[in-house]
This record gives structure tokens, C-alpha cells and sequence, in this order.
């Protein structure tokens, strides 16, 4: 029987969004025809100046989502649950659904993936890229199919990232939903000792295990399965990590348990914001410990929210490509700055007092987090106001002869650290520890841990430089 091929029409502006949904909720790949940029993108990408007229026609103001389904997984019911997921999202579409062939979506979109840099040590190739620089890092020989995992998107990237972090050397490892079998394969590149991937999907299974030959794994490190986990699989791993949805990571909090070692890891991925809560108490419900959350994608979800930024500034390494936008700038991977702070520099170059920082905390590079509290500092003696929020957390900075007002809140915690040498005169008035003219210094935590108690707080400071942190109180 022919596959399915499902057309999600929708406003340019909501085309990433899109995307992003179609990529969660269907366990197979997707293009997308956005034609908004066509002349400027022709240019950058292959450098020529001459487009078909028929291009030319297309509807700028339209993109188009394409979607292939195989029969056996029921079309009507996948558009079904795309129609809501995007109604939800408050984005107007189309949807068509047309008869294809396999080989319509095999071939169609290898135009658009190539090699990619993930975290520190990985290289992702797909075989049909000969010319690359690998820099030193492992290499991911690549051939995904039709099978879901290419490590372009955000979800398959995170995942790559946490296993990155977690594989010290030695571990076993599960990978649920495998699709392509990127995710099994990184980790004995990373220096996993063994990897098992379980799929529902044949085809994905086969494509796995030719990617697994492909990259110099054997069956005695390397298996793929294809049928349910907790049928097929057995055994106790160190890290099982799910690329899927919302949905079966919720279903699978209760079984995984069941396959996890003594102070093992789950990673997962693939949850939309909507959705996060659901699998935080699914977590919490079947006595998982959440150790560490991430998230990528800041450019589509800035689209998603209707938001327009007057300039989009960045390296965009972690985001994999170049987005589509009139008012950009690009900075080179090295550099003295980081982004953080080469968008704060022009935002004070075009006279921008006040500065609101989201996504710069509690990611999988603490260093930028530090990056971003002296970034505060920095604001702060050319006399603006920053303020970098965190997971249920805001931070600023105060420096000489500086005061700052927090409106009364009913619970919560401040906490003043000194930012230099010595910061003197500091008081702190309207917490449950007021403190008067004080000395804070740079090795010695006095300020940690303040109590809200109702009251605005008052924290000013004579001579020295200060960083203040009102966190929420966990229940």
C-alpha cells in the first residue's frame, strides 16, 4: 500500500512552530516549503542570483508542512491529532492528505541535512556528504531512512548532549523508540560498553541496524529490537533514554523502572512546553528524581509566543542553521564575547536601559550561567538594569552607591553574594534578617538565603558590587 502524505498549510510566521509539532507527534521525518526568504537564502546557500520563475510564484506569505505517514499507522488519526495540537497552539492551517510513494520522501529532503557539530565530541554525517571536517570528533556515519533521528532537531539534539554528559565509560545503555538508531549508536561512540535499541517500527529497526554496521558495531555491542519494551527487552541499564512524545514517556514512567540500574539515568526528550507539566508529575508519581532540565529551540519558541525581535543576533551553532529573518546578525563560533553579551552591547548601543535575559541559566554549560552574572555586573556600572530569570528565579546586580526595591511577595528566598574584593555598607531592609552597613566579601557566603516575609525589600550598597538572586520557595 501507499504511504501517506500530509500537507499542513500555514502563515509563514507559524511555520516553525509548525514543524515542531509535526516533529513531535509523527515518528517520521519532515520537510518544510517556506518561500518568505527565497532571493536572500538562494544567494547564501548556493550563491546564485538566477530562480525559477516558477519559485518566483510561489505564495510568500504561505509555508507548507509535508508529512509522510505509512499506512499502518492510521493517517486519518495522525492528521486528526496534528489539527489539534495546532489549534492549540492558535495557528491557523490546512491540512491535505494525498497518496505517495516511499521513495517521494526518501529522496526529497536529503537536500537539507548535512554535517552537524553536537555538544563537544560528535560529528553527525550523513553518507551521501563526503566533504567534511571532523575536528576531532567522533564521527556518526549517518543514513536515516525513513526512520526518525537525523540530530538536527532539538529534541534528537538534547538527547545527544545529555548523553554527552552522562556516559563516563563502561555503561550499558537502552534507547527507546530508536528510530534511525542515532541515539544507541553516540553512545559507544561516547564509550558506552554496550547499547540496545526497541522500536515498534520494523523498518526503523532495519535502518538502525545497518547504521550500526555502518559505524563499526557488531552485535556483541550493539542490538536493535524490533516489538515492545517491556516484552522484548530485558536486563538492567545504567542510561535508558526516549526521543518520543509526551505520551509514551508518561505511559513508559511506570515500566522503565524495571530496566534501570542502581543510580541509573532516564533521559527523554521530544515534550512540547504544553506538555511538560504532565510528565514532571508522571516523574514525581513513579518516584523519579529530576536531576537536570534543558531545552533548545529559543528562535521558534520567541515565533511561536508572536514574538518579533527588532534584531536576532547569535553564532547559531546550537541551533544547527541560519534562520530565515530580515533584521539578523551573525557572529563567528570564536570570539571574545558571548552572545548574551554581544546582544547586550548592542542593545546599549541602540540606548536600551532596562535588559530582560531568558535562557541563560541552568543549562548544560554552567560557565555561561557565571558568563551571564557578570553580564549583569556589566550592565549594571554603565547604569542599566539587568535582570536574568532562571527556573522559578530572578537575578540582578547592584553596584556602588546602587539601591534596588523588590515588591512584597508573600514567600520567597533573597540571597546577596559580593561580586568583587569587598563590597561595604550593604543593607538589607524588610527581610526576616535585616542587615545594617555590613561587609560582604567574595569568600564567605553571609548573604545566602534570606527569608521573604511579606514586606517590598530594600538592598542598597555604599562601595563594591553585588549580586542579588529572589528565588521561589520549593514546595
Amino acid at each position: 500500500m501507499d504511504w501517506t502524505e500530509i500537507k499542513i498549510t500555514v502563515d509563514t510566521k507559524d511555520i516553525d512552530t509548525a514543524g515542531d509539532i509535526a516533529n513531535m507527534v509523527v515518528p517520521y521525518g519532515i520537510y518544510i516549503e517556506d518561500y518568505s526568504d527565497l532571493e536572500r537564502e538562494a544567494m547564501e546557500i548556493a550563491h546564485i542570483d538566477l530562480i525559477d520563475e516558477d519559485l518566483l510564484a510561489k505564495d510568500r506569505t504561505k509555508g507548507i508542512v509535508h508529512i509522510y505517514i505509512d499506512p499502518q499507522d492510521h493517517p486519518q488519526e495522525a492528521a486528526a491529532f496534528l489539527t489539534e495540537r495546532l489549534a492549540a497552539a492558535g495557528i491557523e492551517n490546512e491540512i491535505d492528505l494525498t497518496p505517495c510513494k516511499n521513495a517521494d520522501w526518501e529522496n526529497n529532503w536529503k537536500q537539507y541535512f548535512h554535517p552537524i557539530k553536537i555538544g563537544e565530541r560528535l560529528l553527525i554525517r550523513p553518507t551521501w556528504e563526503d566533504e567534511y571536517d571532523a575536528e576531532g570528533r567522533a564521527v556518526l556515519h549517518l543514513e536515516p531512512g525513513l526512520a526518525f533521528g537525523t540530530g538536527s532537531h532539538e529534541t534528537t539534539r538534547l538527547c545527544l548532549e545529555a548523553l554527552e554528559k552522562n556516559i563516563k565509560g563502561g555503561e550499558k545503555v537502552l534507547d527507546v523508540g530508536c528510530g534511525s538508531g542515532i541515539l544507541a549508536i553516540a553512545s559507544l561512540l561516547l564509550g558506552a560498553d554496550s547499547a540496545t535499541g526497541v522500536d515498534i517500527d520494523e523498518l526503523a529497526v532495519k535502518t538502525a541496524e545497518e547504521n550500526g554496521k555502518m559505524n563499526g558495531f557488531g552485535s556483541d555491542r550493539l542490538k536493535f529490537i524490533h516489538g515492545d519494551l517491556a516484552d522484548k527487552v530485558s536486563g538492567k541499564f545504567d542510561i535508558v533514554v526516549a526521543n518520543i512524545v509526551a505520551d509514551v514517556i508518561i505511559m513508559f514512567c511506570k515500566t522503565v523502572p524495571d530496566f534501570m540500574a542502581d543510580n541509573a539515568v532516564f533521559i527523554t526528550s521530544g515534550i512540547i512546553d504544553i506538555r511538560e507539566q504532565e510528565v514532571v508529575d508522571a516523574f514525581a508519581e513513579n518516584g523519579f528524581e529530576i536531576i537536570a532540565r534543558h531545552a533548545d529551540g529559543g528562535w521558534r519558541w520567541c515565533r511561536s509566543a508572536g514574538l518579533t525581535p527588532d534584531l536576532l543576533l547569535g553564532d547559531f551553532d546550537s541551533l544547527g542553521e541560519v534562520p530565515a529573518f530580515d533584521h539578523i546578525l551573525r557572529v563567528p563560533v570564536e570570539k571574545d564575547d558571548t552572545d548574551m553579551m554581544l546582544a547586550i552591547k548592542k542593545g546599549l548601543e541602540r540606548g536600551c536601559r532596562e535588559f530582560h535575559l531568558y535562557g541563560g541559566t541552568g543549562g548544560r554549560r554552567s560557565d555561561h550561567t557565571v558568563a551571564n552574572y557578570q553580564a549583569l555586573l556589566y550592565l549594571a556600572r554603565r547604569g542599566a538594569r539587568g535582570w536574568l530569570y532562571g527556573n522559578g528565579e530572578i537575578y540582578t546586580a547592584v553596584c556602588g552607591k546602587g539601591k534596588i526595591t523588590f515588591p512584597a511577595r508573600a514567600d520567597g528566598i533573597l540571597s546577596v553574594f559580593c561580586l568583587g574584593e569587598m563590597a561595604a555598607g550593604v543593607t538589607i531592609r524588610g527581610a526576616h534578617y535585616s542587615v545594617e552597613n555590613a561587609v560582604l566579601t567574595p569568600d564567605f557566603p553571609l548573604g545566602c538565603s534570606n527569608h521573604v516575609i511579606g514586606r517590598p525589600i530594600t538592598v542598597s550598597v555604599e562601595r563594591g558590587d553585588l549580586l542579588l538572586g529572589l528565588h521561589e520557595v520549593e514546595e
